[in-house]
């Protein structure tokens, strides 16, 4: 019973991190193009050099990690429902 509540638990985090993530994804997009650009500047390398994320790929990643911890939580729920 303590394993499918942590596990509900997890799954919720998931899912609300996923969530917050999808979001925030442009300025997660942008904070990561400034430190490359920050790095480049202090390596004395050129910031082309890294690849820059695209602020569709953190939406996505973001999705898909609401989606999965959606999913565990509704698995977990019917776990303990199924346990009690």
């Amino acid at each position: 019973m303590f394993v499918i509540v942590a596990g509900l638990l997890i799954a919720l985090y998931f899912a609300f991190s996923g969530l917050r993530m999808a979001l925030n994804a442009t300025e997660m997009a942008r904070r990561r193009k400034e430190a490359i650009e920050l790095w480049a500047l202090t390596a004395g390398r050129p910031a082309t050099s890294r690849v820059t994320w695209p602020a569709a790929l953190f939406r996505c990643i973001g999705v898909l990690s609401a989606l999965a911890g959606t999913a565990a939580a509704l698995f977990a729920v019917a776990a303990l429902i199924a346990t009690v």
